[in-house]
């Protein structure tokens, strides 16, 4: 079972998208003291929402296209949404 997690940084305002088959680990790396990558910046960051799928899916690129936080909160405050674009998107 995969998912597209977001993560959210209070200390930069932003959020990051990605997946993987792995939750739980996927955010302590993040939140590492030895975490080498870019959300070593942002730390700590916290689950803002996670998108069960059936199998590593385009889900991911398709929230990262639209290069908008307002559609990202919307996600998660309007139910209509998300089921609307994980139907097309094999969720």
């Amino acid at each position: 079972m995969f998912c597209v997690y977001i993560l959210f940084s209070e200390k930069l305002q932003k959020f990051y998208i990605e997946q993987t088959d792995n939750l739980a680990l996927r955010i302590t790396n993040h939140n590492s003291e030895n975490n080498p990558n870019w959300t070593n910046k942002g730390k700590p960051w916290n689950l803002y929402l996670s998108i069960p799928c059936k199998t590593r899916t385009r889900l991911e690129k398709f929230i990262k296209r639209q290069k908008s936080k307002a559609f990202i909160v919307s996600l998660k405050t309007d139910p209509f949404i998300l089921e609307s674009i994980c139907s097309k998107h094999d969720c």
